[in-house]
């Protein structure tokens, strides 16, 4: 099995939840600036920040849509920074 499905098979459902706002939170730009935008959401890696804090609220208690929120601003934050 592979190692990373093994990671964020408990936190499946709440993972695409957070892909699903991420992408979301990606679009509704101008042409010219939803391009880059395309090209930067699309080359992005395995999410490991959030599923780090998506894995630690589950550790803690439960993920709630405040949870998915974070991660989805962690993501832009490591984003930001690459830029």
């Amino acid at each position: 099995m592979d190692s990373l499905k093994t990671i964020i098979d408990p936190i499946k459902g709440e993972l695409e939840d957070f892909r699903n706002q991420y992408k979301k939170s990606l679009s509704g730009h101008s042409e010219d600036y939803q391009s880059m935008i395309d090209y930067i959401a699309d080359s992005s890696g395995k999410h490991v920040r959030p599923i780090l804090l998506l894995l630690s609220a589950k550790l803690c208690g439960m993920i709630n849509q405040r949870t998915i929120d974070y991660a989805v601003i962690l993501e832009f934050l490591h984003t930001a920074t690459l830029i």
